[in-house]
């Protein structure tokens, strides 16, 4: 996997080298870098397809945008 957050980051020259240890550490560990959940759309469809039907249905419904999903699953 790829995350999406660690590449936005990778973007800052100031930082590269800790964005690569970082990402050394996690692969000696085998951990999976990044930065927040949010950004990783490949996760949180992954863990939506854990949940029970009631969520699944809300993210076939407001999936189109993460945060009014979160929203509506924090609602309910």
């Amino acid at each position: 996997m790829n995350p999406v957050s660690l590449s936005i980051l990778r973007k800052v020259p100031s930082i590269t080298k800790i964005v690569e240890e970082a990402e050394k550490f996690s692969e000696e560990n085998k951990l999976v870098p990044l930065l927040t959940f949010y950004l990783e759309d490949e996760l949180l469809n992954n863990l939506v397809k854990t949940l029970d039907n009631k969520f699944s249905n809300t993210f076939k419904e407001y999936g189109y945008d993460k945060t009014v999903f979160i929203k509506k699953l924090y609602n309910n």
